[in-house]
């Protein structure tokens, strides 16, 4: 197939962020936003276009998860009984939304600028990957931006993260294990953003994120999910 791709992609994690953190009150500068970025650039059309598929897109999964669930639905991200409710509307919902609006907006020209992403048929690996960007941009973003979003409003919840992060990691990690863990983890990550040339062997492709996932998630296993979700994320932007 042809035409453009996007791998990770963060816009609407921080959108949906705000309304989970802010509720209503985030729209007026959510649509500011927009409003700001689009419009130089595509003109008033594009730009209200672009700012209904969004708004559609977090306010149907926002409210899907307010309703289906009522309580403590602001608790930081961990909890494991909103696990499915977050993975459900803010991941796989939001996503799956955002997509089905995109292509159907671009079928009918309302995207006259991001045409080149949709590709020749509706259907396609371009398509996929599309979706693969915007499945881990909620999985990683939406709690990565929900903690700084909490961070900025009270510095002193970073006290408290970091006392659930210690009673995360297992009591018997070493302080060995940790350097030796990092330094494998930062070895994999100079490969993967060496530039590549006519000498580069296969690490320095993007097989070696494959390689990452045995160690993140022996680090999820031995020093938890406070941990490892920022190093995650860190992994996923940077790579």
């Amino acid at each position: 197939s042809t035409g453009n791709v996007v791998l990770f992609y963060l816009p609407l994690a921080f959108m949906l962020s705000l309304m989970l953190f802010f509720g209503w009150a985030a729209m007026p500068g959510i649509v500011l936003a927009i409003f700001w970025r689009r419009y130089p650039q595509t003109g008033l059309y594009e730009t209200l276009s672009v700012t209904m598929h969004f708004i559609i897109t977090i306010v149907l999964s926002w409210g899907g998860y307010r309703v289906f669930s009522p309580r403590r639905n602001n608790v930081s991200h961990g909890d494991a009984h909103l696990l499915f409710q977050r993975m459900f509307w803010q991941v796989f919902c939001s996503a799956t939304l955002f997509l089905v609006i995109y292509q159907f907006a671009a079928f009918v020209g309302m995207y006259e600028s991001k045409a080149s992403l949709m590709g020749v048929m509706p259907f396609n690996i371009n398509t996929l990957i599309n979706y693969q960007a915007l499945l881990v941009g909620n999985l990683i973003g939406v709690p990565l931006c929900y903690f700084i979003i909490r961070t900025l409003r009270n510095p002193l919840h970073l006290r408290g993260y970091y006392q659930q992060l210690k009673l995360q990691i297992d009591s018997k990690v070493t302080k060995k294990e940790i350097v030796i863990w990092l330094a494998v983890l930062t070895t994999l990550m100079f490969i993967l953003c060496m530039p590549l040339t006519d000498n580069s062997s296969i690490f320095s492709t993007n097989y070696t994120l494959s390689l990452l996932l045995p160690v993140m998630l022996w680090g999820a296993m031995r020093y938890g999910y406070k941990f490892i979700s920022i190093i995650w994320a860190v992994v996923l932007i940077t790579s």
